[in-house]
Formats: C-alpha cells, sequence, structure tokens
C-alpha cells in the first residue's frame, strides 16, 4: 500500500489546537450522532481545525506545509487523535507531524511522528459535517476585557437550560444568574447591542484569548480570539431578566462585614465534612464583635468555626442559614484577596451581596431560610479565634 503525504505540521501548534477543538467536540447524544470528531480541512497555507456540539464551534487555522491545491478534508475522532498527539515525546521543528493517505482508500489515514515509527492508523468518520466557516475580524468590535471578566460570571449561569444558561452582555457589564445567586462584572467592551449566549462551555478557550473581537452575527455570537482561530456561540432570543438584577443593585444593605475571601472560604469548607448525603446543607453564619462565626448541623454532627472581620456594621444578632456550597462558589470567583459582604436586617428573604473593595465586580446569593431573633451564636463564648491567614 502506497501512502501519499498530504500534509506536516509542527507537533505542539497542533497540540494547541486540538485540545482547544475538543472542549467543543460533542461526547454523546445528537450532538454526537450529527458532529462528532474533528474535522481537518488541508488548504494552501495550513490546516483548518474545527468542532462542533451544534450550539458552538471552534475554528482555528493551524500553520502547515500542504500537498493539495484545492483542500482534503477528513474527520477523525476527537478523543483518539488529541490523545495520540498529546503523548509524542518532545519535539523539534524538524520533527513533524505527517498526515499521510492511500489515494485509492482514502477511508483512513495515518498520522505518523517524523519518519519515526510511531504512528497510528485512524478511520475517518463518514457522513456530512456542519458547515461553517470564519469571518473577517475586521467586521468585528473590540472586546478584550471578555478574557479577564468572564470567568468572573460565567460560572454562575444555570446548567439546566432556558434563558438563564446564557450570560448577558451589553458592552458595560456581563451579567449571568440562576433562580439562587447572581454575578455581574464591569466589562467595557465595543458591542453593537446587547446579547444573551451560552458563555460558560466557552470560557477556557476566551480566557486564553490574545486579541478578542466579536460580532453577533444572526443567531451566533462569533468571538476571534486572534487573528488564527474563532468560537460561535449560540444566542438565546428570550429575554434576559437583567432588570430584576438591577433593583438587586439598588437595594439599602444596611450592614456587613470584610472577610479575607481564603479564610471564609475554608471555613465553609470544612463545614461540610459533616455533610454526607444531604443535597442542600444549610450553614449558620452570625457576626458578633468582630467575628464571623459558623456552623453546620447535620445527622453526622456539628462542626463551628470562626475568623476575624473588619468594617462590621452588624447590630442585629442573628443566624442566617445559607447553603455553604453557594456561598463557596461565588467567593472562589472572586479575584481579590478580601470581600465585602453586606445584607439587609430586616429583610429575611434579601440575598447575601459579595462585592470587591472596588465595587468592579459582585455576587447575590439567595438564603436558604431566615430566622428571625437573637440566637445562641456558636462559639461567642470561645476565647481564640483565628487571625487571618
Amino acid at each position: 500500500m502506497a501512502l501519499t503525504e498530504i500534509g506536516s505540521v509542527q507537533v505542539a501548534t497542533l497540540h494547541d489546537a486540538l485540545q482547544k477543538a475538543k472542549n467543543v467536540a460533542p461526547t454523546k447524544g445528537n450532538a454526537f450522532d450529527r458532529a462528532q470528531g474533528i474535522h481537518l480541512t488541508f488548504v494552501t497555507d495550513g490546516i483548518e481545525v474545527r468542532a462542533t456540539n451544534l450550539e458552538m464551534t471552534y475554528w482555528q487555522l493551524v500553520p502547515a506545509a500542504t500537498s493539495v491545491e484545492n483542500g482534503w478534508e477528513m474527520r477523525l475522532p476527537s478523543g483518539l487523535l488529541s490523545a495520540f498527539v498529546a503523548g509524542i515525546p518532545m519535539a523539534s521543528e524538524s520533527d513533524r507531524l505527517r498526515f499521510l493517505i492511500d489515494t485509492a482508500n482514502p477511508r483512513s489515514v495515518t498520522v505518523q511522528f517524523g519518519n519515526k515509527k510511531l504512528k497510528a492508523k485512524m478511520a475517518t468518520i463518514m457522513g456530512e459535517y456542519p458547515q461553517f466557516a470564519p469571518i473577517d475580524v475586521d467586521e468585528m468590535k473590540d472586546a478584550q476585557e471578555l478574557a479577564s471578566k468572564l470567568e468572573m460570571v460565567a460560572w454562575a449561569a444555570d446548567d439546566q437550560g432556558g434563558v438563564l444558561s446564557g450570560t448577558y452582555i451589553d458592552g458595560e457589564y456581563l451579567v449571568s444568574m440562576t433562580t439562587k445567586m447572581a454575578a455581574r462584572a464591569h466589562c467595557v467592551i465595543d458591542a453593537e447591542e446587547a446579547v444573551v449566549a451560552i458563555m460558560r462551555p466557552l470560557v477556557p478557550l476566551i480566557k486564553l484569548g490574545t486579541t478578542i473581537r466579536m460580532k453577533v452575527l444572526e443567531n451566533k455570537l462569533v468571538i476571534a480570539l486572534d487573528e488564527a482561530s474563532q468560537v460561535t456561540s449560540t444566542v438565546i432570543l428570550q429575554p434576559y431578566p437583567v432588570h430584576g438584577l438591577e433593583q438587586l443593585g439598588k437595594l439599602p444593605h444596611d450592614s456587613g462585614f470584610t472577610v479575607g475571601k481564603q479564610r471564609f472560604i475554608d471555613g465553609l469548607t470544612r463545614l461540610l465534612v459533616a455533610v454526607r448525603n444531604d443535597r442542600l446543607p444549610r450553614c449558620s453564619v452570625n457576626i458578633l464583635d468582630g467575628q464571623l462565626h459558623m456552623s453546620l448541623r447535620s445527622d453526622s454532627g456539628e462542626i463551628e468555626d470562626a475568623c476575624i472581620v473588619s468594617d462590621q456594621t452588624w447590630t442585629v444578632q442573628k443566624d442566617l442559614l445559607f447553603n455553604p456550597t453557594w456561598l463557596i462558589d461565588a467567593l472562589e470567583s472572586f479575584n481579590s484577596s478580601t470581600v465585602k459582604v453586606r445584607y439587609m436586617e430586616n429583610n429575611s428573604k434579601s440575598p447575601l451581596h459579595l462585592t470587591t473593595p472596588d465595587g468592579e465586580y459582585e455576587t447575590w446569593v439567595m438564603p436558604m431560610q431566615d430566622i428571625v431573633g437573637p440566637t445562641p451564636v456558636p462559639g461567642a463564648q470561645d476565647e481564640n479565634v483565628d487571625e487571618e491567614d
């Protein structure tokens, strides 16, 4: 069987593109049936790498030496192709990855590491592949802040589908929310119009972008990561409840404190040791004399912890019950070392409001239940409370 080389590429460059494409390639369901694998197109100046799960797409042009004029297309298993390339040992520029085919029977492709014996024979995936192409970056608007700000809010998007599975982008703010929590970051970008799009799965790709630009095109949000790679996401056309969040932002949070982010997270994490099968654990949070007291009771037992806070304006002694996991998720999204926490003492349904010292990023976490009136404070008699880590 005579094999013909149709292209060769630097290993590290292709590895990077395949890992990104793998994040988008489907692994199950209807999308897998229709768009499984990674699609490669060999063109004059390189290899176009494509992947889609029917809601999102990834495209990148990888520089390569090719021996085709009109393009040669193939679709290979995403897991096998990316794993094989990832397992290739450190290579120099001269040790390139070669794609070889039998022109008489192109249903399989041999991927070989240089002229060495390390190679893999892969069956091509047959069937029609969804068509999509990049758009001219000159038609896009600057959106560089997405690279640093999107990860801060995307965690709060609902993973159950519907409009809340998207992130709201209006050129001034990014917003994600569920019915239990919300996150908003100040993000100035050159947006043509407000848009809601599914962004959470694309965070690993967008945060690595070097020259972020974007454009809404029909029902897609197209984002260029740089001059050679683009992603798209589905635009959600349902109205986004951003006005409700604006009302939350205007609430007069009249009491609160400032706490070290990591110390608060560590304390909440220790509380979760007492939880086994409870899907909605409740932790008690109380402020007294400059100390943040936390406790969690379950069938397994009870755990208490406390740490020092500052800027305390909390005046009413009462416990507030929250899901510790929700609080941890919110706290971990902060880049600052300290977090301001505010609460409305006279509104039992008011969420905790967490914000950075400069107010550029803020989250809200709904309480699970409010216990009105004075209650025993866990650990209130303890003399030794941990200082900030």
